[in-house]
């Protein structure tokens, strides 16, 4: 599990404390919620900086979720009606539903976001949109869809695909779907589960990436890489630099990768 991420505004807080500045109060109001999920297809959650842990439940009908609002004020007292006042709205129309947080812009300097567990029915399709924070995505059997500005992402599902983007941060999925993932700066690691045969695409900015398959059947390898590639199949094995390009069979499983690092592809057992 990767490091917790601090948000801005906590960090600078902590800042100002370590410098022996006064920054007032802390405040925190706990919370947990519930909403229906009926004749719902496909969940966004779309929430200011925070972590998110999203888990997947074959029992569940409806979406929950619990955490933390925290504040400062210059009191006590003023802290705590600060973390009193956010809140979440949730829309429908009809298969769609979003969830996001109403902040008022004066108090959207002095309040962060900690959700504890977000859990929803593991059929759904979900998308997931925040700035800092670390994304843990499990047990979804649906399309898994993550964009964060700044935090790593760990996804173990999406069976219908994934597609994960982090400006900065690690992405590591696990899934039987095709994957996409993109990270401006940050390492890269995809692994098939299952029987195989889906499309893998990786995007590394700056990082490495690592690719494990468990079917070598009819590739489409285009790898590209200012270090070193590596791949090591059953049908290809190769230690090249630069690019490499071949195709396997009727070539119709891509495994596209670029990096500004090194590529390995293998193959591994389902």
């Amino acid at each position: 599990m990767y490091a917790h991420l601090k948000s801005p505004r906590l960090l600078a807080l902590t800042l100002a404390c370590a410098t022996g500045c006064i920054v007032g109060q802390r405040g925190a109001v706990e919370f947990s919620a519930e909403y229906p999920l009926s004749e719902i297809q496909a969940l966004r959650v779309a929430l200011p900086d925070t972590p998110l842990s999203v888990r997947g439940d074959p029992l569940a009908d409806k979406l929950t979720l619990n955490g933390y609002w925290f504040s400062v004020g210059g009191t006590a007292t003023v802290a705590q009606e600060h973390a009193e006042v956010p809140e979440f709205d949730y829309d429908r129309e009809g298969g769609f539903a979003r969830l996001t947080a109403v902040i008022p812009i004066d108090l959207r300097d002095l309040i962060d976001l900690e959700i504890g567990e977000i859990t929803v029915p593991d059929t759904l399709d979900v998308e997931l949109l925040t700035g800092l924070g670390n994304v843990e995505v499990t047990h979804i059997t649906g399309n898994v869809s993550v964009d964060v500005d700044a935090g790593h992402i760990e996804i173990d599902g999406g069976d219908e695909g994934v597609a994960a983007r982090a400006r900065i941060g690690n992405i590591a999925i696990r899934s039987p779907g095709v994957m996409d993932a993109v990270s401006g700066e940050g390492s890269i690691v995809l692994v098939q589960s299952g029987v195989g045969g889906n499309s893998v695409y990786a995007d590394a900015g700056q990082g490495d990436v690592r690719i494990e398959l468990t079917s070598d059947a009819n590739l489409n390898l285009d790898l590209h890489a200012t270090g070193d590639i590596r791949v090591q199949t059953s049908t290809v094995s190769t230690v090249s630099y630069g690019s490499f390009r071949r195709e396997v069979g009727n070539g119709s499983v891509d495994v596209h990768v670029t990096a500004a690092g090194n590529i390995t592809v293998v193959l591994v057992d389902p």
